[in-house]
């Protein structure tokens, strides 16, 4: 028998977040993690880095968050690692603090 797995994997969470962006097209990380409560803010970071770095997602830096934004790929195109959220510190930083 194979045990069950509890623990949401990264490539389920980037699925996650990715579904729900392209019902909403833009949230805020807090009203994310609300609506995905089953994830850990760190693996939601750590998945929003990812989507981030591949060019599917930008993460702009608000005053006490951060909004998440899907974007729209046109005509194949990539786009490079936006570096909006570089103010308040990088994602992996953020995830740091929250552990703490």
């Amino acid at each position: 028998m194979i045990p069950s797995r509890s623990t949401p994997t990264d490539a389920e969470a980037e699925g996650r977040i990715l579904s729900l962006l392209r019902e909403r097209k833009r949230l805020t990380f807090l009203s994310m993690a609300e609506a995905l409560p089953e994830y850990r803010w760190h693996l939601l970071l750590t998945g929003l880095n990812r989507l981030q770095d591949r060019g599917l997602v930008e993460v702009s830096a608000l005053q006490w968050d951060y909004e998440v934004v899907l974007l729209e790929r046109k005509g194949g195109s990539k786009r490079g690692r936006m570096s909006a959220i570089r103010p308040m510190g990088s994602v992996h930083e953020l995830s740091e603090r929250s552990r703490r």
